[in-house]
């Protein structure tokens, strides 16, 4: 893998990476759909790694929903542990935000909670995180 983090299911996967300097690609691709953005991460490279941390370490769930944004606003993750085994992650994207046009995608995937400490791993990788 290296400087990407695949997040796969039924309905669709997350691509995560390469990072170019302070830029991390985010690309959403289903059947429909190929959807992709660069968020500037700025200092949020740590809060991003952990956020999915914070998943992996309360894998037996949690209540709510755990939400993180990149510092423009373009890339935002929400996650409910549906007590089934499984992380229900929303995505959501803004592409050339505040301009003419602008376009927004939202997509859902489900991570299974055995997963989690890898893609944890995956993203310290790609965000270059120790």
């Amino acid at each position: 893998m290296g400087n990407q983090v695949f997040i796969k299911n039924d309905s669709g996967s997350l691509i995560l990476g390469p990072r170019d300097n302070d830029y991390l690609s985010v690309v959403f691709h289903s059947e429909n759909v190929n959807f992709e953005v660069k968020p500037y991460l700025y200092n949020d490279a740590k809060d991003l790694v952990l956020f999915f941390q914070e998943m992996a370490n309360n894998w037996t769930g949690w209540n709510g929903v755990k939400f993180w944004k990149s510092v423009e606003g373009d890339l935002r993750f929400d996650a409910a542990h549906d007590n089934l085994g499984y992380v229900k992650l929303k995505v959501s994207l803004i592409r050339n935000q505040g301009e003419e046009d602008e376009s927004k995608f939202v997509g859902n995937l489900k991570i299974e909670l055995g997963s989690l400490e890898q893609v944890v791993a995956d993203v310290k990788m790609v965000l270059n995180f120790k």
